[in-house]
């Protein structure tokens, strides 16, 4: 954030991809259980954050009314 890269610039300048780094490989293969785990831990902090700041109703979490 701090430094510019290669995904710096605006959208007609292509963006760096880095190949066989640690994200690429966890996300290579979505039918395993760290591409899983991932997956539903994003989910989980998604909905956490979306219940914070949106307060939704109804909700699974309300306890009443």
């Amino acid at each position: 954030m701090r430094k510019p890269d290669d995904n710096f610039h605006s959208a007609p300048a292509p963006n760096g991809y880095y190949y066989d780094s640690v994200q690429d490989k966890l996300v290579a293969d979505p039918l395993s259980d760290e591409f899983s785990e991932l997956w539903n831990g994003t989910a989980h902090q998604n909905t956490v954050a979306f219940r914070k700041v949106f307060a939704p109703m109804p909700d699974d979490t309300a306890k009443s009314w």
